[in-house]
């Protein structure tokens, strides 16, 4: 004999039922509930067993069959059944069933992918159309022709300047590339003058401390080193 009762569950609450059952009888407790739920089922005494049952009706998993107690996570979406029998040899047992349903999941939050930041680099720099005089002419020019060991970006260049002393340093760089300059130790009022191949002066870097850009056309940059008095220096050179 099998007899099937609708149980009203409601999500995050216990359920105590009990009842007694002879030896040939069987009682069913059906549920709605959701996939993701965990679903505690627990017997009071030892004279009645429990199975859960899927909405196929069939048991859960191997350890959900003829138990005293299971607890697990509900694969799907559906009505499931805990089904109580006696254990056999019994004539008649009493049962206090212990039944539980957590809260429904909730869905993970999505998170929205973050765009990759957008590098800029550094702005081309563009010749002006007229060329400008060699400032100081007077002055005398040392030249000297930087080479960058291969493997390397970076070199570091001293010297020593004046009123009447410029170092000239030649630079060779393929359009492009960029070429950065910087004073990091000086002991005086040392700037430096940055010139295109042509022997234009760049814009804005003129009397400068550092100067950063991207060449818009290869050839030998013209780097002056100067200061209105005696000053030494540390020149940081390097092309990228």
């Amino acid at each position: 004999v099998e007899y099937n009762q609708n149980l009203a569950l409601a999500p995050g609450t216990n359920r105590t039922v009990s009842g007694s059952l002879r030896r040939n009888e069987t009682i069913n407790y059906r549920f709605n509930a959701t996939a993701g739920q965990v679903l505690l089922a627990r017997m009071q005494g030892e004279g009645v067993l429990l199975t859960v049952l899927n909405p196929q009706g069939q048991p859960v998993n191997n350890s959900a069959q003829r138990v005293l107690n299971w607890q697990g996570t509900l694969p799907e979406d559906g009505s499931y059944t805990v089904q109580l029998r006696p254990v056999q040899g019994l004539e008649e047992s009493d049962y206090e069933l212990e039944i539980s349903l957590s809260a429904e999941p909730q869905p993970e939050p999505t998170v929205e992918p973050q765009p990759e930041p957008t590098v800029e680099p550094p702005p081309a720099v563009t010749p002006p159309p007229q060329s400008g005089p060699d400032p100081n002419p007077g002055a005398n020019v040392v030249e000297q022709r930087v080479q960058i060991p291969p493997g390397r970006t970076e070199v570091q260049l001293s010297g020593q300047v004046n009123e009447n002393r410029i170092r000239r340093y030649l630079i060779n760089a393929r359009e492009g590339q960029i070429l950065a300059l910087d004073l990091p130790t000086v002991s005086g009022p040392v700037t430096l003058d940055v010139r295109f191949p042509s022997g234009e002066m760049i814009p804005d870097a003129s009397r400068v401390l550092s100067w950063q850009g991207q060449l818009p056309t290869g050839g030998d940059y013209i780097v002056d080193v100067k200061s209105a008095r005696p000053s030494n220096y540390t020149l940081r050179v390097s092309v990228n």
